[in-house]
């Protein structure tokens, strides 16, 4: 909930930040459905890596 929660927001920001650069409509649901995507990319990437992590950890100490 929490993941989805800041990808939310930071697609809002992203959205603001290049809607100036945007000429139509169109384009900019494009750029935002991409940006969208990209951000649960990245997250679902950032938390396979801390799943990795947890799981070496674990088992260090179960050594």
């Amino acid at each position: 909930m929490l993941v989805f929660v800041s990808c939310f927001t930071i697609t809002i920001l992203y959205k603001f930040k290049y809607q100036i650069l945007v000429k139509s409509k169109e384009e900019y649901n494009v750029m935002c459905k991409v940006s969208f995507q990209n951000i649960l990319f990245e997250t679902e990437n950032t938390a396979i890596k801390h799943l990795d992590f947890l799981n070496d950890t674990k088992s260090i100490y179960t050594l």
